[in-house]
């Protein structure tokens, strides 16, 4: 079962533009890092196919982006993501990419395009910070008894994690961190 139908996983963001700066600096500056930042990842064996689902999150304040990642030897979605933290919860505001689900808008910018929808579509999941975990909602508000019901996400303590994300991902979340998505 996905974590969220409407990114395709999991998710969350402020990236630097350039992959050799650490995470927590942008163009040389400090960044107040937030309670969703950094990697979160899960796999899963289904029936001998691992699937895998990972996450990158920046924060600012109560603004946070992501790139979610959900792959399989089967397939594999890509998907942006743009919320509101208050506290350990995220309102889902809007989310593209390559996701499995239908409602979901390639993002703009992105290359291959090939006469699908582009542009952003109107969420209505939710993510909680539960027990170190990340969980989340499709629909709604999360509260942490849903993790009980599904794991959610570790935190990565990968400091490279984000280097499983294209360049154009973190050029994006760059952007995106401060408003220009």
């Amino acid at each position: 079962m996905k974590p969220l139908a409407v990114l395709s996983l999991f998710a969350l963001a402020l990236l630097p533009a350039s992959p050799s700066l650490p995470a927590s600096s942008l163009h040389g500056a400090t960044v107040d890092r937030g309670a969703f930042n950094g990697g979160w990842s899960r796999c899963d064996d289904d029936t001998g196919v691992a699937v895998c689902e990972l996450i990158y999150v920046e924060q600012r304040g109560t603004r946070v982006c992501g790139v979610s990642e959900e792959s399989s030897s089967n397939y594999q979605y890509r998907d942006r993501f743009v919320a509101t933290a208050t506290g350990d919860r995220a309102k889902l505001e809007k989310v593209c990419g390559e996701g499995g689900s239908a409602d979901t808008s390639k993002c703009p910018g992105d290359s291959d395009v090939s006469g699908e929808a582009i542009g952003w579509t109107k969420s209505e999941a939710s993510l909680a910070l539960c027990n170190g975990r990340l969980v989340s909602n499709n629909t709604g508000e999360v509260g942490c008894g849903i993790a009980r019901e599904r794991a959610g996400l570790n935190r990565s303590s990968d400091a490279g994690f984000i280097d499983n994300f294209s360049v154009e991902d973190k050029q994006w979340l760059a952007s995106c961190i401060a408003g220009q998505e």
